[in-house]
């Protein structure tokens, strides 16, 4: 049931009444959501289709790394906030995609800088992991900002960065994947991200 196969013709989009008055004006939240645990095939039109039975849609981007190949997240942009918070209502933790994915995680996009932005380092991992495979394992703990395989010439490290918007994803992800073999037989590390060492990154352009 639910969206499956068909999503070839896009709904009517449901028309919400404006805004009332000065309340209309940006607040704090912007109508922008972030989608994680998307499966790599997905395309930005799949996405605005499911979207778009909460509200309109007005921009779907799916995350990509250098290679073009989808770090299994979006941003997707709605009409309104009361429109993004049924999409997170019917969607966050429930849909999925194909059968045998994670459910979507659906949430705000929080606002960059501050405090908001909890970094951890993943290290130890196989060469062939890729940012979908990282999503995929640390978007059941919370919102995932940004992951990111750290690569030498095109060949990734085996090593890489994972963004939460909050500490308690973060703590929780660590505990449960810290020293686990979950890309296969040799466990990962996960730790929150320290200064680098002086032998980490020395190729990395600083600022």
């Amino acid at each position: 049931g639910g969206y499956g196969g068909g999503y070839g013709a896009t709904p009517a989009p449901v028309v919400a009444p404006p805004p009332a008055g000065p309340g209309a004006s940006p607040g704090p939240r912007q109508p922008k959501l972030f989608v994680g645990s998307v499966p790599p095939e997905a395309s930005e039109e799949h996405l605005q289709w499911i979207f778009g039975h909460f509200g309109t849609v007005q921009e779907v981007k799916l995350l990509r790394n250098e290679t073009g190949a989808s770090k299994g997240a979006a941003f997707v942009t709605m009409e309104s906030l009361s429109a993004c918070d049924a999409a997170i209502v019917g969607l966050n933790g429930k849909y999925k995609l194909k059968e045998d994915t994670n459910p979507l995680r659906v949430s705000y996009k929080t606002a960059p800088g501050g405090n908001s932005r909890f970094t951890l380092f993943i290290g130890s991992m196989p060469y062939d992991v890729t940012e979908a495979h990282m999503m995929q394992q640390f978007s059941p703990f919370g919102a995932v900002l940004e992951v990111r395989i750290l690569r030498r010439l095109g060949q990734s490290t085996g090593a890489g960065f994972v963004v939460f918007d909050n500490p308690q994803s973060a703590d929780a992800a660590i505990a449960a994947l810290n020293n686990q073999p979950v890309f296969g037989t040799r466990p990962i590390r996960v730790a929150y991200k320290t200064d680098p060492s002086p032998r980490a990154d020395q190729n990395a352009p600083q600022g």
